[in-house]
């Protein structure tokens, strides 16, 4: 059973740093050197790991980290600020070529973490998974993957899954999604699930606390009527005591109504 959680423990700004790249082939030159960077990123890793017995416990665990809010606690103990980068997949083979380039650049940046977005409308997801996998497994960078309910039966959500953990991956973001492009009305696809709830709910019970799960929050709803407001509260905690342990918010420009938000 999932722990009671209060959501405003799990809130986190959107990140301040969001890149879209409209553009599926990356070059063999770009794999090399994504290849290269992760396996020394492996050899320090392992260095760190086998320090001696007198090694503090926190640089251990700088190694075997990988969910977000490890990450984002480590770094509050250390008392430092933090960041993480977004990338939508692109739609292009030379549009995924400088997208790998960028990311391999902006590491150096020293993200927590990376999310990839999962394509509008449920199309072409396999290109999220494909991202997801060179990013966590081959560069290195701890990524978290999106994943909607859109055009999604559970069976292709249970795959999406697999890859994910297949790659090392152990952070997703749930949500239902936008309607697929062309329609104005979203709507569940046979054997899919209706609600991001169900969705969490599903992983909950297929992989237990394997997965860091993540939601959507919109700080905006606190200037909706109260009685809207009461029931956008109601459906987060839902999601909360479901499973979900970070709450991703939407952006925002006005941090007076991020703080109203998540005092409310």
């Amino acid at each position: 059973m999932a722990p009671k959680i209060n959501p405003r423990d799990l809130v986190m700004p959107a990140a301040a740093f969001t890149m879209a790249i409209t553009v599926v082939l990356y070059t063999k030159s770009t794999m090399r050197r994504a290849k290269y960077q992760a396996e020394l990123e492996r050899e320090r890793q392992l260095e760190l790991f086998n320090r001696p017995a007198n090694t503090s416990d926190t640089q251990k665990d700088l190694v075997i980290m990988v969910k977000i809010t490890q990450k984002i606690a480590q770094a509050e103990r250390d008392n430092r600020v933090w960041w993480s980068f977004e990338y939508f997949p692109p739609r292009t083979a030379q549009g995924l070529q400088n997208l790998y380039d960028r990311i391999e650049r902006m590491r150096l940046l020293g993200p927590e973490f990376i999310d990839i977005t999962w394509n509008a409308g449920g199309r072409t997801s396999d290109l999220t998974c494909e991202l997801v996998k060179t990013c966590q497994g081959l560069i290195g960078m701890e990524t978290c993957m999106h994943l909607t309910c859109t055009n999604m039966p559970k069976e292709k959500v249970d795959m999406a899954l697999q890859e994910a953990k297949l790659s090392g991956c152990r952070n997703i973001l749930a949500l239902r999604g936008d309607p697929p492009a062309g329609q104005d009305e979203w709507s569940a696809v046979e054997g899919g699930f209706v609600h991001g709830i169900d969705l969490i709910r599903h992983i909950r019970a297929k992989y237990d606390d394997y997965f860091e799960i993540a939601i959507a929050g919109f700080p905006q709803h606190i200037d909706l009527p109260a009685e809207e407001l009461a029931a956008e509260m109601k459906w987060l905690k839902e999601k909360v005591d479901a499973g979900a342990t970070l709450i991703f918010t939407q952006m925002f420009y006005d941090v007076e109504i991020f703080l109203r938000w998540v005092a409310a």
